[in-house]
């Protein structure tokens, strides 16, 4: 359990950044969206650290959304090749 426990707050560090979409006031830290990432090939449900509203001439009304993944216990399991992550 206390491997697990290690190995989950490992993985939440491993995947995190900055995404900027077009204006949305409704996203707020903690609310979880889904995101697909097709630049590294991640599809899953991330957690909202931060928000930043951006008003500018040149881009308009974007919102700047800092993301943790979500990682559940669940999602770690035991199989032939040892501990795997099945889904993020």
């Amino acid at each position: 359990m206390i491997a697990s426990h290690y190995l989950k707050r490992g993985l939440e560090t491993m995947y995190n950044g900055n995404v900027i979409i077009l204006g949305n006031p409704d996203i707020k830290p903690q609310d979880f969206v889904h995101m697909f990432d097709s630049y590294n090939d991640m599809t899953g449900s991330v957690r909202v650290k931060s928000v930043s509203h951006i008003y500018s001439p040149n881009s308009g009304y974007v919102t700047s959304v800092s993301v943790m993944p979500v990682v559940n216990m669940r999602d770690l399991h035991y199989n032939s090749l040892g501990y795997a992550l099945t889904s993020i």
